[in-house]
């Protein structure tokens, strides 16, 4: 090839992925202030610790589950015609349960 120099008289190029495995173990060293996002810091200084999920796996993510629970809900009693505010209902219950259920000393069954 044209302009490929010899591999003898070329010198040393780390690759993109040293450089980058480079920097961060001279970061957590010199500088480890600047690896942890300020959010985490927030926390850290009040004493909390975070908790970090995989993105995009929605059997990981808190929030999912706690939607999934009221629309699986919303969905098994659902009925034709009914009202914006009985299926904000529905989706309550299944979120907390049927709080008539529990008054009247009877067992929830979601």
């Amino acid at each position: 090839m044209i302009g490929k120099p010899k591999a003898s008289s070329c010198p040393f190029c780390p690759t993109v992925d040293e450089l980058k495995i480079a920097l961060v173990a001279w970061m957590k060293t010199e500088r480890p202030d600047l690896l942890e996002c300020k959010i985490e810091q927030y926390m850290n200084q009040r004493g909390h610790q975070m908790i970090w999920t995989p993105p995009y796996c929605a059997k990981l993510q808190p929030i999912e589950l706690f939607w999934a629970a009221g629309k699986n809900y919303a969905s098994y009693h659902a009925f034709n015609g009914q009202s914006m505010k009985q299926t904000v209902q529905l989706l309550h219950e299944g979120w907390y349960g049927n709080e008539r259920l529990w008054q009247e000393g009877k067992q929830y069954v979601g």
